[in-house]
């Protein structure tokens, strides 16, 4: 860089421009000074040479170019907002660009009123992935109420224990004979309101062959009819690999089946859960047991649209190594227990006490499975349907 360089000039041309694996060289007139690259003089230097540029950099000109990581998209996106309430000596603002590695997002200048508050863009690639994940997830339901799960295996459901106990508890136990009943059954393939039911996505239980409470989850057998296949199993179960991108696919309330894009993760805090506690008693709103088995190590926490029939949703994360979705989590419940009750907050309100969802993570549920010996045949029979578990890379 010149010793001339302004801070306040534009946008300093390099003297080489990568352009895919070739570097072509980029050789500047003696006219052209970094000094004197106002507004102007940028326009015409960028209008000369952007035929070099790589594609992903043909954004148009800009100061700052930021490489940042996915984790820290918040700080990054706040502090592109501080630049851009900068106003330069020419009375522009200042232009800088974002880019993750993948994607090369422009942040500021004259698009920038055209963003989202909220830049939720993603790849196509990443929703290709979570297409297919989809086919596995259906809905269970009774006449009475609704859940979500997903397949597992050669000819099993996977979802929440408490979604079934709701709906097939006699004196605190499971009946297997409501769970065998024509009115539970699990539904996939169901996209919009108004699409007609189709009973080659509509499948009965005959039995139960996992069942953790603690864990709150169970794994359901499904009922094999003839010319009638079921939905594929997802086929990858892995820990949760840092900087990948987390979705919770679900049926919430019974809706069409949606996905909620880039969850975020969340660090419980060490007075979270005491400070939530006094908060909701100096309302008067009873706190027993609203917090319970927050810390519970097999499960993790994080922000997502959460809402009742959403419980065993399956949560999948796409891996940039990875072309398939890998099974990571299951939706179970949110915190405060409260929330689900006719209480009506302000957004105010929601700031003093701690609101977080939980899963419990799918390597968990492999983990206890294969610690029983009386789960063998079911623990091999979903290896079958797996690729290469043991050797998934999960640093």
């Amino acid at each position: 860089m010149s010793e001339d360089t302004d801070i306040e000039q534009d946008a300093v041309p390099y003297e080489d421009v990568a352009y895919g694996n070739d570097i072509k060289p980029v050789v500047l007139s003696e006219k052209v000074k970094y000094k004197d690259l106002c507004y102007d003089g940028q326009r015409e230097f960028v209008f000369e040479y952007f035929e070099h540029l790589s594609p992903d950099l043909k954004v148009g000109c800009f100061d700052i170019f930021i490489l940042y990581h996915d984790d820290d998209y918040k700080e990054v996106n706040k502090f592109r907002t501080d630049l851009s309430n900068i106003k330069l000596s020419n009375g522009r603002q200042i232009q800088a660009v974002l880019s993750n590695g993948e994607e090369l997002i422009s942040l500021a200048g004259d698009s920038s009123n055209f963003l989202k508050t909220c830049d939720d863009k993603d790849l196509i690639r990443n929703w290709r992935i979570i297409a297919e994940a989809s086919r596995s997830v259906g809905f269970i339901r009774d006449p009475t109420s609704t859940g979500t799960g997903f397949r597992v295996g050669s000819k099993y459901f996977a979802t929440a224990r408490h979604v079934v106990y709701s709906m097939a508890a006699t004196n605190d136990i499971i009946d297997i004979r409501k769970l065998r009943s024509r009115k539970c059954y699990v539904e996939f393939e169901y996209l919009s309101h108004n699409q007609k039911q189709n009973p080659e996505n509509l499948f009965h239980f005959t039995d139960i062959v996992y069942e953790n409470v603690d864990l709150d989850v169970i794994i359901l057998q499904l009922r094999e009819e003839n010319n009638k296949s079921f939905p594929p199993p997802i086929s990858l179960i892995s820990e949760i690999h840092k900087g990948s991108l987390l979705y919770i696919i679900s049926h919430p309330n019974g809706l069409p089946q949606m996905s909620d894009p880039k969850i975020e993760l969340y660090q419980l805090k060490k007075d979270d859960v005491k400070n939530s506690k006094e908060w909701a008693a100096s309302k008067g709103i009873e706190i027993q047991n609203e917090y319970s088995d927050i810390e519970n190590k097999d499960k993790i926490l994080f922000h997502c649209a959460s809402k009742h029939g959403a419980s065993g949703a399956l949560g999948i994360m796409v891996d940039k190594r990875s072309n398939e979705p890998h099974g990571v989590l299951m939706l179970l419940r949110g915190y405060p227990n409260f929330l689900y009750e006719n209480i009506s907050f302000t957004d105010a309100d929601k700031t003093n006490f701690l609101i977080v969802e939980q899963g419990v993570l799918l390597s968990s549920v492999y983990d206890d499975m294969k610690s029983q010996e009386k789960y063998n045949d079911l623990v091999e029979d979903i290896n079958d349907s797996l690729h290469d578990l043991d050797n998934i890379d999960c640093k």
